[in-house]
């Protein structure tokens, strides 16, 4: 009996270490994403290179975990809700909308997600140290520490265009134009009731500052929060003020619905054309990695006016500005010389003098009317 204690002892000791290890991995400052809502017809999940399709008033839904690198596609008519622990912080997905959550950070407290397609809106918990929320569109990425906001990707009736919004309902918006935070530009601050418009249409991202659409804030008026979630969830921002006199039933009858995306397709078949019109049994075979692809780049930069036209123009008329002015200093010399030597009666010296500083006056004379009509375009 004795001798055994001790070789039970190190067995309870064996079995205990990774069961510690365990816990540890697993406690609280783990960060994890759950749907508490889903609503209308179905919507696909694909997580490691397999897509699956849920019916949304499937018993099996509600409770379902949503991990890092899965890609989250919504139908038609089909709204999901999910909450992140331990925040609390709330994410809806509309309808026709492609979603990766990109990352949960496995040491600190960062949420990486990215909008591909459509529409999302996130109430966001008040965050504090290195915790961190962002949202990324092809065009820009969004960074909140307690926000109740919104961002769109829908393709416009202009061919080939597509436009992101940023949109803040409660708190402010740190918004960065794609590649800008590596450039070290600045975030522009979207605060209440404000909207940051981005045309990507020209490869050149062109920013536009606004009041939220009155149809934007009925949209989400009308597709609320339903769901009742485990853990407490930031309250909404109040949509109520100047959406009332719009519509409030389906979606469709509130605002353009962002066009289909096929169920299982990756987020660079955004943007194609051609890949947006692919099936969704061929898009089911893409690998899970083309979930964190947005597209092509788009090359980002301030458009700074065009000046070279003015700095030839204004070159130009200096240089022929200071022709006028050596050729006068030199013509009018030249003649002050040969009336001296006139007047000391070497007259044909005189004579030679005052002509060469006549040529020079006429020169200079001539290049000071040329410099009056050059005049640099504005730039």
């Amino acid at each position: 009996m004795t001798k055994r204690g001790p070789f039970l002892a190190l067995i309870l000791f064996a079995l205990a270490i990774p069961g510690f290890a365990l816990e540890g991995a697993d406690g609280p400052g783990r960060i994890s994403a759950q749907i508490v809502y889903a609503e209308g017809k179905d919507f696909t999940i694909v997580r490691g290179g397999v897509a699956r399709t849920f019916r949304a008033d499937g018993s099996e839904v509600v409770g379902m975990d949503v991990e890092a690198g899965d890609l989250v596609q919504t139908g038609s008519l089909t709204f999901v809700e999910m909450q992140l622990a331990p925040s609390g912080s709330m994410i809806k997905i509309a309808e026709n909308t492609s979603f990766s959550v990109d990352s949960f950070g496995a040491s600190d407290g960062s949420v990486s997600l990215s909008l591909v397609y459509g529409r999302v809106r996130a109430k966001v918990a008040k965050l504090s140290g290195t915790d961190s929320f962002r949202v990324r569109t092809r065009g820009v990425a969004a960074g909140v520490r307690g926000t109740d906001f919104g961002m769109d990707s829908i393709a416009t009736r202009v061919a080939g265009k597509t436009e992101d919004r940023a949109y803040c309902f409660a708190g402010e918006l740190e918004v960065y134009p794609e590649g800008a935070v590596a450039a070290g530009v600045p975030a522009m601050i979207v605060n209440a009731d404000e909207l940051l418009l981005v045309d990507l249409s020209s490869g050149l991202a062109v920013l536009e500052r606004r009041t939220i659409d009155k149809a934007i804030k009925a949209f989400w008026l009308a597709n609320e929060f339903e769901g009742k979630p485990p853990l407490p969830a930031p309250p909404s921002a109040d949509l109520s003020d100047g959406s009332a006199a719009l519509p409030a039933s389906p979606a469709s009858a509130i605002a353009p619905r962002p066009e289909p995306v096929p169920a299982a397709a990756p987020p660079a078949a955004t943007a194609s054309e051609a890949a947006k019109e692919a099936p969704a049994e061929a898009a089911k075979e893409a690998p899970a990695e083309a979930a964190q692809d947005n597209g092509p780049e788009v090359e980002m930069r301030y458009a700074l006016p065009d000046y070279e036209p003015y700095r030839r123009a204004a070159s130009t008329k200096n240089v022929m500005i200071g022709v006028s002015l050596v050729c006068g200093i030199i013509g009018l010399g030249l003649q002050s010389v040969g009336l001296y030597s006139i007047t000391q009666s070497e007259y044909d010296l005189g004579t030679m003098l005052v002509a060469g500083g006549s040529a020079g006056v006429g020169i200079s004379l001539g290049t000071a009317a040329a410099a009056l009509f050059i005049n640099p375009p504005s730039p």
